[in-house]
Order: structure tokens, then C-alpha cells, then sequence
């Protein structure tokens, strides 16, 4: 189902809104990674209070913009964005928890930067 405009402005404030909120945020080249490779990310960043989601790259620079966010490298949001958005204080944890799932796969791998809002 395609997006309306506005269903798209309101979706990318409801990411701004998370990514102010959030401690940290990690992009993740998730491209090759299967469903259930990918189901099982999402499991292992459950517990750690974590969220991972594929957003297409549009709703990630205006959430960002809106966010407050600067000094992200553009070649991050070419194409869907893999992100994920961390609610705890420990940096280190969700990208150590999405390496198994990259190394299963072959054609895929983790690409973390973390981000602090700024504020």
C-alpha cells in the first residue's frame, strides 16, 4: 500500500519524536539478510529494550532534519534504511547483539554508527 503525503509526514514525526528520545541510534545494511535472519535481530534487540526497523530513505532524512540530527554520512540513506533505535544507555549492546545475524548470512553484514542527539 502506498503512503499519502500526509501519512508520510506524520510517519517520519513519529520517528523524529523516537529519535530524540532515543540514546542511540545504528544504521544496519540488512540487504541479502533473509526474513527470519532478519526476525531474529529484532528477537536478540527485544530484551536490550531495542527496536530495529527498515525505513525507506525519504521518512529517514526528514525525521532526522526534524530530529535535530546532523553528520550522517548520505551514503547511509540510499535506498530502504535498516535502523535501529536503542531506549538504553548501554552503546555497546546492540551492535555486538546484531553481528551473529550478519555473519550467518554471507551477502550481508552490520554497519553500526551511533548518534547521540544532540540537546
Amino acid at each position: 500500500m502506498k503512503l499519502t503525503k500526509q501519512q508520510k509526514i506524520e510517519t517520519s514525526k513519529v520517528l523524529a519524536e523516537k529519535l530524540k528520545a532515543a540514546p542511540h541510534l545504528f544504521f544496519t545494511e540488512f540487504q541479502g539478510m533473509k526474513f527470519v535472519e532478519l526476525d531474529e535481530l529484532r528477537n536478540q534487540l527485544r530484551p536490550l529494550k531495542c527496536r530495529h526497523a527498515v525505513v525507506k530513505s525519504s521518512l529517514v532524512k526528514y525525521a532526522l532534519k526534524n530530529a535535530g540530527i546532523d553528520g550522517v554520512d548520505p551514503k547511509m540513506l540510499k535506498g530502504p534504511v535498516g535502523l535501529i533505535v536503542a531506549d538504553n544507555d548501554d552503546p555497546v549492546s546492540p551492535p555486538r547483539s546484531s553481528r551473529p545475524s550478519a555473519r550467518s548470512s554471507r551477502s550481508s553484514r552490520s554497519a553500526p554508527a551511533t548518534f547521540p542527539p544532540s540537546g
